[in-house]
């Protein structure tokens, strides 16, 4: 017969397990696949790795990382899970991601795609890496447990993870922490990450710990755990060194009351977390109230505001300089209380309307008579995919024809002509540039760079013989190179470890013009095509793209 203790410590258990599985469902839906894929298992000391038709490359790469991935992030947190993790490989959207569970086993999914143009987590050597190296972190964090917890599960089964009873902060900022110290990219280095952080500390608008604890609706809404955990961490771990966030959470991983966190923080760094997060939040505003004055002092540019959505309002184009459309900006809006849109705004930020709703801001170009935009959207193709494709949209009548159905295209430009458009096409976590012709649809590759090397933003120039875009670098940072399309030789225009992105030709041919974090913050600069001389043609304190 058993106990009353014995008693309330099953039921307790199974009172904690239920919640945690119904969390786990809320946080984590099953994905669904096409059931007409047929599917592999490659198997490595810790890892089955799964992945369908087409993949098997793709899933040798990411096997390979997993083990070394796996073994630096359990050498920093200290612990190595038990039992083999569970890592399935999917090709089946045009956008960056992966998650991670404990719950019922040790599992990562990993998504193939590279990360966009701005995405938050574009500064990386190696997006398959830093991703598993995020997502790994989490396995290794949540199965860490001991003490009490560990008996429970060995007696109830996989049923209470004290770690995950850590605030989203902590457990995404260690994860994003993690991608940053054992790479040389992720989003600490990132300029963009630093922009985010830094824009927040001037404009007064730092949220509290509280309010980082829960759900901000205000910019930058989900990304906030990221941005201001992965910053705290890094604090930490510059005041306490990187075993004291070990030790948090194999302290934490003992705890079975999950309302224990300032216990284990005065435990292992002798202060509580609102006061450790209190003198963080003051040492960056400071810093960048500093950075400010230092920029002034060297004159900052000037700059006139034209819209006042909030949120993210980018991607814009200027109309042509001759046509119906002179003296327009087109731009995507995406705020936070409405749905994403493709809209126009006059150069003296006067009426700024909707053209048309969209599904994802994948880029858009003017035609040559201002009359016509080619845009990339995502939508569902085939009920199991979401890829980009392009679309045309006469500005007149309002038209909206599709120009490609599956195709994973984005970023389009158009030719001078109106007669192609040059865009970024992917499969299988690699991209690459191609052509098509608007009057027969026909498509051609014009360039596909060495494995682990990606493209983004490509241009015309005003004669259309050829074709500015970045590319990424194996060591990590961006390049601008430069297309001849008669013979698709290829020079650098740009060659270091800094981020130069979106690069567009100047009006008279002669410049490229494009954004870099060369400083530490991204401004525009001009390269001489000729020359090679480099000019610096901003100065902000944000940012400029």
């Amino acid at each position: 017969m058993r106990s009353s203790s014995t008693r309330a410590l099953a039921a307790l258990s199974l009172a904690v397990s239920l919640c945690l599985v119904f969390l786990a469902c809320l946080a984590a839906p099953a994905a669904a696949h096409d059931p007409a894929l047929s599917w592999w298992t490659i198997r490595t000391p810790h890892f089955n790795v799964h992945y369908h038709d087409g993949e098997y490359e793709l899933a040798l790469r990411i096997a390979r990382s997993a083990e070394s991935a796996l073994a630096r992030v359990a050498e920093k947190l200290e612990h190595m899970p038990s039992g083999r993790i569970e890592l399935v490989v999917t090709d089946t959207v045009d956008s960056a991601n992966g998650s991670a569970t404990v719950l019922p086993y040790n599992l990562v999914h990993v998504y193939a795609s590279a990360p966009e143009d701005l995405s938050v987590l574009h500064d990386t050597d190696d997006h398959i890496r830093l991703l598993l190296i995020h997502e790994l972190t989490h396995i290794v964090h949540m199965d860490t447990i001991r003490g009490l917890p560990a008996w429970i599960n060995r007696v109830f089964g996989r049923t209470v993870f004290p770690n995950g009873a850590q605030p989203t902060w902590f457990i995404e900022g260690l994860a994003v922490h993690a991608e940053s110290d054992l790479t040389s990219a992720g989003r600490i280095r990132s300029a963009l990450f630093g922009m985010y952080l830094r824009t927040a500390a001037l404009a007064g608008v730092f949220p509290s710990l509280d309010q980082v604890t829960g759900t901000l609706k205000a910019w930058p809404q989900g990304t906030a755990p990221y941005l201001y955990g992965a910053f705290f961490m890094q604090y930490l771990a510059d005041r306490f060194g990187w075993t004291a966030l070990a030790d948090l959470s194999h302290q934490m991983s003992g705890m079975l009351i999950p309302w224990s966190l300032n216990i284990v923080a005065r435990r292992v760094l002798d202060a509580d977390y609102p006061t450790l997060y209190a003198q963080w939040r003051e040492s960056v505003e400071s810093e960048a109230t500093r950075l400010l004055a230092r920029l002034a002092e060297e004159g900052l540019t000037a700059f006139r505001q034209l819209t006042r959505r909030g949120q993210h309002q980018h991607r814009p184009r200027v109309a042509p300089l001759s046509g119906p459309g002179v003296g327009q900006v087109l731009y995507f809006s995406s705020p936070t209380d409405d749905w994403p849109s493709l809209r126009l705004v006059n150069s003296d930020g006067s009426r700024d309307r909707e053209l048309l709703q969209v599904n994802s801001a994948g880029g858009a170009a003017f035609g040559p008579e201002g009359r016509r935009v080619v845009f990339s959207q995502a939508e569902v193709v085939d009920q199991f995919y979401v890829y980009d494709d392009l679309y045309a949209l006469d500005l007149e009548s309002g038209r909206v024809e599709r120009l490609t159905e599956g195709l994973r295209a984005r970023s389009p430009d158009v030719s001078p002509d109106g007669g192609r458009v040059v865009f970024v096409r992917n499969r299988l976590g690699r991209t690459g540039l191609w052509l098509m012709d608007l009057s027969d649809r026909g498509l051609r590759e014009i360039v596909r760079m060495d494995e682990g090397r990606q493209v983004y933003t490509p241009r015309f120039s005003s004669d259309g013989r050829r074709v500015v875009f970045s590319a990424s670098r194996p060591d990590g940072g961006r390049d601008i190179l430069l297309l001849t399309l008669a013979d698709g030789s290829l020079r650098e225009l740009t060659s270091s470890r800094t981020m130069d992105l979106q690069p567009a030709f100047s009006a008279c041919g002669r410049r490229v013009v494009f954004s870099s974090d060369r400083s530490g913050i991204f401004n525009l600069y001009a390269v001489n095509i000729q020359s090679g001389s480099l000019s610096r043609l901003t100065n902000l304190a944000t940012g400029a793209f």
